[in-house]
């Protein structure tokens, strides 16, 4: 599906894509309260699976995968999906294959005759078996949609509707069910791994300094109580947790090279030229870890880097866990809203300790296109105000 959607498209077709793409989430409620009602819902049914765990020692991967997919598939298809729903557990582990495997197939970019080497030694045509179940799991909710069987407003729906719009109007678009599917595709795989990895870093960064996961309970009790949940309104009160969340994605550099870029156009970077249509891959630990601009605990975690003196969070420029530029992620606020939300249920609510008290889980991670943490089990356990 090369040359389809907003991720490997450029130029006019790119223009298009990606306007359409954030003028239809934005209708949906990107970045607004109503949407954020909805990652609340989600939020809930994520703290009574926690609960159901009763404190017993848990890889809570696979259901924090499937929250924040949910939250994905209300926007993209209309509804969310049960967590033991074998349709929507078949697309997550095709995701996390497909993910694994990108740190070999990636090769194929660059030497693309290795496809035909024996043995499927890149992982190629293992990649695009799983990669079509994916796509063949959002056709099936692409003609849900078409039919009419999801009744709610969604992505698919209000593409479709905006073809039609064009159509009638007889203007000339780039526009069609092609680009849909990767479109959803990209919604839904892209917008599913980054955050929940973020969450699974975010509790481990905190079982390894406990002292930060009092100051964020202690944070919540005194500015939002135990009566009821945080909500998004609350985020101002928070500044504590939000640098937590920031630190998280500094320290964790979800995507630390992104994805390839193309110069387009001759450029000069410190005496160097860089030629039209050279092949740039970023390299965002070079910011994130920098010591010059984190000071020499770059690689230490210390959320206070994000408060100004009056404990206020502040924002440095140098803080570009979602890239930059015009190709900057998608779904950042979206992302933002359900660390945020999550993170503050989950805390307040939960104390949360290591599987084993003499022995913290590692920080080291498994390299790839995301920066995943090695496999750890934690336990959750309820606060004496919600026993």
């Amino acid at each position: 599906m090369v040359g389809l959607g907003v991720v490997f498209t450029d130029g006019d077709l790119w223009k298009e894509q990606r306007g359409k793409t954030l003028q239809i989430l934005k209708k949906l409620g990107m970045g607004k309260n109503v949407l954020a009602e909805r990652v609340q819902e989600e939020a809930g049914f994520f703290i009574k699976a926690l609960i159901d765990l009763k404190g017993k020692p848990t890889n809570i991967k696979d259901l924090t995968y499937a929250c924040v997919s949910n939250v994905v598939s209300y926007v993209v298809f209309g509804h969310r999906f049960e967590y033991n729903d074998p349709r929507f557990l078949n697309a997550l582990q095709s995701m996390k294959t497909v993910l694994n495997n990108l740190q070999v197939t990636s090769v194929l970019n660059f030497l693309s005759f290795v496809r035909y080497l024996p043995f499927d030694l890149t992982k190629g045509k293992e990649t695009k078996v799983y990669v079509d179940l994916i796509l063949n799991f959002v056709k099936r909710e692409m003609e849900a949609t078409h039919q009419g069987k999801v009744q709610k407003e969604n992505f698919i729906s209000e593409y479709l509707n905006e073809i039609k719009n064009l159509e009638e109007k007889g203007t000339k678009t780039t526009m069609d069910k092609d680009h849909l599917l990767k479109i959803v595709f990209e919604l839904f795989f892209g917008g599913s791994e980054t955050t929940s990895q973020t969450i699974i870093w975010g509790i481990l960064y905190v079982l390894n300094h406990p002292e930060v996961q009092e100051k964020i309970h202690r944070e919540i009790v005194e500015n939002v109580g135990t009566d009821r949940v945080p909500n998004i309104l609350d985020r101002p009160k928070l500044p504590y947790l939000g640098a937590v969340i920031m630190e998280t994605l500094r320290l964790s550099c979800m995507v630390p090279y992104s994805l390839p870029h193309s110069c387009y156009r001759d450029v000069e970077v410190n005496g160097y030229t860089v030629p039209k249509g050279t092949l740039i891959i970023p390299n965002f630990p070079s910011i994130a870890h920098d010591e010059k601009i984190w000071g020499e605990d770059a690689m230490s975690f210390r959320p206070e880097r994000f408060l100004d003196v009056n404990g206020k969070l502040k924002n440095p420029e140098e803080f570009v866990a979602f890239s930059l530029g015009r190709r900057v992620c998608l779904g950042e606020s979206l992302a933002n809203m359900e660390l945020f939300i999550f993170l503050s249920s989950m805390f307040q609510r939960f104390e949360v300790k290591p599987e084993d008290p003499g022995c913290l889980p590692s920080m080291e991670f498994i390299p790839g296109f995301t920066t995943i943490s090695m496999p750890y089990k934690v336990r959750f356990e309820q606060r004496e105000q919600f026993i």
